[in-house]
């Protein structure tokens, strides 16, 4: 099935919530959504290095957007939910 998007649909509406800042990641299920760009895992998984010498966390998800210039699929969202993940770390790369 091809998806059409209408660019003059005007902007998305709605009420954007924040979730509260975690206290600390000690204990915490982490999901980790890179966008594709080259060498983001890397970078992706340095950070976790550098974490995981302060804090004890589980990582839940580590997912590769399909395409670079796209939102992640919903399936991806739905993962990281049914996960249970407390916080996501997203990031590209170059």
């Amino acid at each position: 099935m091809i998806k059409i998007f209408d660019p003059t649909a005007g902007p998305a509406t709605g009420k954007l919530v924040l979730m509260d800042r975690l206290r600390t990641l000690n204990g915490k299920k982490l999901a980790v959504l890179w966008n594709g760009r080259t060498h983001g895992d890397k970078i992706l998984r340095r950070v976790l290095d550098l974490l995981k010498e302060k804090y004890a966390f589980e990582v839940v998800d580590f997912l590769k957007k399909p395409y670079i210039g796209n939102i992640a699929p919903k399936e991806y969202f739905d993962r990281i939910f049914n996960d249970k993940a407390d916080a996501a770390i997203v990031g590209i790369g170059d």
